[in-house]
């Protein structure tokens, strides 16, 4: 399900004007402006969503000029009430005083709900309201082992870490998120990752799928904080600290990734010494570093966040260290929207050095940040919660009892490396379908059938003889790199027009397909022709007969193989 936006001016309105603003959702709010001093003013709707689990966020604005009351309720039942009284620095309805309030979590809500909104002015506060998300809730997933029958059986993983046994049959085995075991067992088994988020990379003959979440790009990828992402600390520095094991773990699964940032340091084993860490900095003076335009200089698609310590090691509160780190969250996600946060906990402060209220403070700082992270993603941010901090102990540490050590930077490149690639082990499979994104798919020894979906996918057989599945046109513009003589393209006759289910390709034209091949092929009749060049080794579909300007480029055949007519089949 996806999220539902009410905008206010949509609301049922009593006593509420419609005042225009640019900086609201839809260019517009409510509110009380205008009129007598002290008034209340009503808003209503009957939630029209699909019954199930919501956070509910409010955005409202919080001028500096008066404290108006609000209450919402569901059906009746009052679900939350709060007073407008934050200090954020303008008196005006702006982006600055722009505010979200997450009214509720996992809130069961029927189709049909009616939700009331109530507003009492305060002089110069009007009360301005601009709208009311509902985020969907899936419950949390948890880890399964799952069984087939001896039948041909379709298995769907969750999101966890799952186990899945086909065991006798043609089976369809769907891993989906987390770290999965997929055993087909005996049959022709399919391991399926159409309804994965990114691409994949796929090796049958070494029985692993990697799902990074950044595909199979090359991201750019900042590491942002402070001494703990530098490693320049007094005592026993570490430069490069985590990064070294997380370029070392990339390195090994052949993922590259692109660290930016405009500080520079670490050993030479450490390939991308880019980074943006500031020793001593808090939370604060990141945002700073944020506000000057370092996201916007350097584009991160993703941000590796560590950031806290020095704000326990001065003792601030919990509470200014959270709205800290809310408004540094805010301000990466204002600048670059599309850019994912990783938030991390930090490290444990050792209270034989720092002292008994600081390590505490450190734990009530990671003990908070899970539910933080739940809330900002309920906010719409791009958020993802990591306890790579959480990993360590005390021996983890120098004897500065704030520092990681060698073994302690390389847990937090581990826990790092765990969250952003998820691995699957393949026993027994011997096909496999790739996601809507560009894959790389190796196949085996054996008899393979690769499928790599939409995407440009990369596809290669592995030796035995191969077949390529496709099922429409859009599964296009693949590279096949080992096409074979034993070797066979697969098209479906429901999906490419013009073919029939297992009828040939006639080399002559006929209205049943057609393949021809040459320097510059041309189409032979005006029904579906299969063009192949025989010096680029691009192979293409013409649905009409309209020549190769108008087809679609289906793959390119590395090295330029032979092809002909018998190797292609119509299912």
């Amino acid at each position: 399900m996806s999220e539902i936006r009410i905008e206010a001016e949509d609301m049922t309105l009593v006593g509420f004007r419609q005042e225009a603003n640019s900086a609201a959702s839809g260019q517009s709010v409510i509110s009380l402006v205008n009129g007598d001093v002290a008034e209340t003013g009503f808003a209503s709707f009957n939630f029209a969503g699909a019954s199930g689990l919501y956070n509910v966020v409010v955005g409202y604005f919080d001028e500096n000029d008066g404290v108006s009351q609000f209450e919402v309720r569901q059906k009746h039942a009052i679900v939350d009430a709060w007073s407008a009284n934050q200090n954020l620095g303008s008196a005006s309805a702006n982006r600055q005083t722009r505010t979200l309030r997450t009214i509720a979590t996992q809130l069961a809500i029927s189709q049909g709900d009616t939700f009331y909104i109530k507003a009492v002015e305060d002089v110069g506060e009007p009360a301005r309201i601009d709208f009311m998300n509902f985020v969907p809730v899936t419950p949390p997933a948890i880890s399964a082992i799952i069984n087939g029958t001896s039948g041909n059986d379709r298995l769907v993983g969750n999101t966890r870490n799952d186990t899945l046994n086909g065991f006798a049959g043609n089976d369809i085995l769907e891993g989906r998120g987390g770290n999965n075991k997929l055993n087909g067992g005996t049959g022709l088994d399919t391991a399926d990752y159409t309804y994965t988020f990114n691409g994949i990379i796929a090796n049958l003959k070494d029985g692993t799928v990697l799902k990074p979440v950044f595909g199979t790009t090359t991201p750019r990828i900042m590491p942002l904080g402070d001494s703990i992402t530098a490693g320049e600390h007094n005592v026993e520095p570490t430069p490069g600290t985590y990064r070294i094991q997380l370029w070392k773990n990339l390195g090994a699964d052949n993922l590259s990734v692109d660290f930016v940032g405009s500080q520079f340091n670490g050993p030479p084993s450490l390939g991308d010494k880019n980074h943006e860490g500031r020793g001593g900095w808090t939370i604060d003076q990141i945002t700073s570093l944020v506000d000057r335009g370092i996201i916007k200089t350097y584009q991160p698609q993703m941000v590796l966040l560590m950031i806290g310590t020095n704000d326990v090691l001065r003792s601030n509160s919990l509470n200014t260290i959270a709205g800290d780190l809310s408004n540094l969250i805010d301000r990466i996600s204002q600048d670059s929207s599309n850019t994912r946060i990783f938030v991390s906990s930090i490290a444990p402060i050792d209270p034989a050095y720092k002292g008994t209220t600081r390590a505490n403070l450190a734990k009530d700082f990671n003990a908070l940040l899970p539910d933080f992270v739940k809330d900002k993603v309920a906010q719409g941010r791009k958020v993802t919660y990591v306890n790579a901090g959480g990993s360590l102990n005390l021996n983890d540490l120098v004897p500065d009892g704030v520092h990681p050590n060698v073994a302690g930077y390389n847990k937090i490149g581990d826990a790092w490396y765990d969250t952003l690639v998820k691995r699957d082990t393949l026993t027994g499979i011997e096909n496999i379908i790739g996601s809507n994104f560009a894959d790389k798919l190796v196949g085996d020894a054996g008899h393979n059938t690769l499928r790599g979906g939409l995407g440009r996918d990369t596809l290669t057989g592995g030796g035995g003889p191969d077949n390529f599945f496709y099922k429409e046109p859009r599964e296009s513009s693949d590279l096949i790199t080992d096409f074979g003589a034993d070797d066979r393209l697969t098209f479906s006759s429901t999906g490419f027009g013009g073919l029939v289910r297992g009828v040939k390709l006639s080399t002559t034209a006929v209205d049943t397909g057609v393949f021809a091949s040459g320097t510059n092929p041309t189409p032979l009749g005006s029904s579906a022709n299969f063009l192949y060049n025989i010096n680029t080794g691009v192979l293409r579909f013409d649905a009409d007969g309209m020549g190769s300007g108008s087809a679609t480029t289906i793959a390119t055949l590395a090295g330029v193989p032979s092809l002909s007519a018998t190797q292609f089949y119509i299912s």
